[in-house]
């Protein structure tokens, strides 16, 4: 069956503790963890974009086994070009080889899971072959909006093939779409539009709706599963949510979702990449074994969903990469509110000119530079 062969993620080298926007919105102190359940949001600095966080997630993987990358499926709501797919930097700055299919998929934050859906397809008719799936993004809200403090950044990298060392995905899963202006991103607006209360019951709604029809489809039910992992905005609303799940099940299994969040409370929110990082922070922090089931929820707003599980296969744990995970996120950067700022107001240019980017910044496999007449500049360390 096919699944996930191998995960990596990657987040900035910067972060706002949540403490210093309390103070300067004067809250008291421990507010946002107490409503968020997040310590602190990274942040990109203006050298680093989706491309260069995609890059670095997927530097880590054996280039043996991007040698047999036959298709790369680029998932984001932070798009770059309206025309170029931002796979094909990830294609370029890779080496890959070049015989491979590239797309760039949209679909607000359930984009990764409709990338992972087509690798599956793709490699179960080429089993000889990987697909590479990026899912990077910028969350981006108005400055003093309730969103500010629930942003974040990262990229997940994820190789799909036909024989995976970490995970099979059943192919059976619960699906639901529906016309919503729960949130939304205008071509004209640097930054999201949402509608708080409502995205979050219209979230709920729909994952009843989706494991209704997983149910349905799959004769699973809520005790079949061993670990569950959401697509997490913030941390809180995933527990909240949780609790609920099981409560309206009506079913005696309390399983944690802690080993899914201790990632997202130090990142925030990564967009498509959510959901991906929640799986990689099981992984590497819970007790999970060999054949347990972990169900997924990915939601998008708009909005599309789906509900799937993943199965756990032998020696997992050595295919991780745990240590380098733990070591990126223990060496994260406390900015001040003034820097945040700083990063945040950057602009893109609005004529044909250059633009050359402060790029003294620290960043991982890729720099991005700037602009040159309107083509993005990016430097690769030797």
């Amino acid at each position: 069956m096919a699944g996930i062969d191998q995960l990596s993620f990657y987040v900035p080298s910067y972060a706002l503790p949540l403490r210093l926007m309390e103070k300067q919105r004067q809250l008291p102190s421990g507010r946002f963890f107490q409503d968020l359940g997040q310590h602190q949001m990274a942040v990109p600095p203006p050298c680093e974009d989706i491309i260069t966080m995609g890059v670095s997630a997927a530097a880590r993987f054996d280039p043996n086994d991007l040698e047999k990358v036959g298709f790369v499926l680029f998932a984001t709501e932070t798009s770059v070009d309206q025309s170029k797919a931002a796979g094909i930097y990830i294609h370029h700055f890779l080496n890959l080889k070049p015989n491979v299919r590239v797309l760039e998929v949209k679909q607000a934050c359930y984009s990764a899971t409709g990338a992972l859906q087509l690798a599956l397809d793709f490699v179960k008719n080429h089993p000889d072959q990987k697909v590479l799936v990026i899912a990077s993004d910028i969350a981006k809200y108005e400055i003093g909006s309730l969103g500010e403090p629930t942003q974040g950044a990262g990229a997940v990298a994820m190789l799909i093939s036909n024989d995976p060392r970490l995970l099979t995905i059943h192919p059976t899963s619960g699906i639901y779409t529906d016309h919503v202006m729960d949130f939304w991103r205008p071509n004209y607006l640097d930054y999201a539009v949402v509608s708080n209360q409502y995205s979050v019951k219209k979230y709920m709604e729909v994952l009843d709706l989706c494991f209704q029809d997983f149910k349905k489809k799959t004769n699973i039910n809520i005790n079949d599963l061993h670990y569950f992992c959401y697509h997490t905005p913030f941390s809180r609303m995933a527990e909240r949510v949780h609790q609920r799940f099981l409560k309206n099940k009506q079913e005696k299994t309390t399983p944690t979702i802690e080993f899914s969040l201790a990632y997202n409370r130090l990142v925030g929110n990564a967009y498509t990449a959510s959901l991906y990082i929640s799986l990689c922070s099981l992984l590497e922090n819970s007790p999970i074994k060999e054949g347990e089931k972990i169900g997924l929820f990915s939601y998008g707003s708009g909005c599309v969903a789906e509900y799937f599980y993943a199965q756990v296969q032998p020696d997992f744990s050595k295919h991780l990469y745990q240590k380098q995970h733990s070591h990126m996120l223990k060496e994260m950067i406390s900015i001040d509110i003034e820097t945040y700022l700083n990063f945040y107001q950057t602009q893109i240019p609005s004529h044909s000119g250059s633009l050359l980017l402060d790029h003294h910044f620290k960043t991982g496999s890729l720099t991005f530079l700037g602009f040159d007449r309107h083509s993005r500049i990016y430097s690769q360390p030797h």
